[in-house]
C-alpha cells in the first residue's frame, strides 16, 4: 500500500508539472508546497479505514484517529506560514497513527480471526500489527514532508507563443 501511495504521488506531481492545462496549479503548488502535502493528507482517512479492515470493536478508535486528522486539517487551514501548516499536518498524522497503534495493541486480544490464527491471536501478532502501524506512521511523515523537495525541481520552460509555433502565419501578416 505504501508503494502505491508513493507511486500515486509521483504520478500526480508529474501530471501537474507537465500538462499545459495544469501549469497554473503547478505554479501555485511550487509557491506553497504544503498544498500538495495537504492533498496527500486527505488520503489518510481512507488509509486508516483500511488499517482496521478485519477488526471488530474498532469504531471508537477509528473516529478518534479521524478526529485527530480533522484537527490537523483545521490547524493547517488556520496556519499563517508554511512551517505552521506543515507542523499541523505532521502533528495530526502523528496523533492519528499513534492512536491506531494503541488501538491495535488493545484490540488484538479481543479479535476472533477464523483462519491462520488461534482462538485469541498470539502475542507476536500483537507486536507485528502495532509495529506495522508505527512503520506506516514513519512512511506517512516522509510522504507529507516530501513535497518540500519540489523547490529543487528544475523550472518549467516558458510556453512558446503562438506566432513562434507557426512561422507561416507571421510571414503572411
Amino acid at each position: 500500500m505504501a508503494l502505491m501511495i508513493l507511486l500515486g504521488a509521483l504520478v500526480l506531481v508529474n501530471l501537474l508539472r507537465l500538462l499545459p492545462y495544469t501549469r497554473t496549479v503547478w505554479e501555485r503548488i511550487r509557491a506553497d508546497w504544503t498544498q500538495l502535502s495537504f492533498m496527500l493528507y486527505g488520503g489518510l482517512v481512507f488509509s486508516i479505514l483500511l488499517m482496521f479492515e478485519e477488526y471488530r470493536q474498532e469504531d471508537l478508535w477509528k473516529f478518534s484517529a479521524w478526529a485527530c486528522l480533522a484537527l490537523g486539517a483545521w490547524l493547517y487551514l488556520q496556519g499563517k506560514g508554511r512551517k505552521q501548516r506543515i507542523l499541523a499536518l505532521l502533528g495530526g498524522a502523528t496523533a492519528a497513527f499513534w492512536i491506531v497503534a494503541l488501538a491495535k495493541w488493545m484490540l488484538i486480544p479481543l479479535q476472533k480471526w477464523p483462519t491462520g490464527y488461534p482462538i485469541a491471536p498470539s502475542e507476536a501478532s500483537r507486536w507485528v500489527e502495532t509495529g506495522d502501524a508505527l512503520l506506516s506512521w514513519l512512511f506517512i511523515l516522509g510522504m507529507l514532508s516530501a513535497p518540500a523537495l519540489t523547490k529543487w525541481l528544475p523550472p518549467l520552460p516558458d510556453p512558446v507563443p503562438a506566432e513562434e509555433e507557426n512561422p507561416a502565419s507571421v510571414r503572411a501578416a
